[in-house]
């Protein structure tokens, strides 16, 4: 008599994972050291970003440092305005780093990004 397995359960990963943890495995991926550069203030019970608007910071040698907000893709709009108004962001951007707003989204069952470059959306609003 065969005992058949128990079946297996989905993997608490696809849901678990924040998209700050999924962006720095995917430039991790591609060869980058990122770092996530939020952080949890317990004490006003908020998140604090680097610079106000930052989330991952990724360095890799011969490119410029890449700054990245993470949000979901119906929010991307809204977290590009943060940047944009932001006085850092403009400081950034002419000393070379490259900053972008990546929104995640369900494509079927993966989860994919669309990322957006913001000195891309500067000229486009000059």
């Amino acid at each position: 008599m065969t005992v058949a397995a128990a079946p297996k359960r989905a993997r608490p990963s696809a849901a678990a994972h924040s998209w700050t943890v999924r962006t720095t495995k995917v430039l991790t991926d591609e060869g980058w050291m990122a770092v996530r550069v939020e952080h949890w203030d317990h004490f006003s019970r908020r998140r604090h970003d680097l610079f106000g608007f930052l989330d991952v910071l990724a360095v890799r040698p011969g490119y410029p440092p890449r700054g990245i907000q993470v949000c979901a893709h119906s929010a991307g709009s809204t977290r590009m305005n943060k940047i944009l108004n932001a006085p850092a962001a403009g400081i950034l951007l002419a000393s070379g780093w490259k900053l972008e707003v990546w929104g995640w989204k369900k494509d079927g069952r993966l989860w994919t990004y669309v990322p957006r470059n913001v000195a891309d959306e500067v000229a486009v609003r000059l």
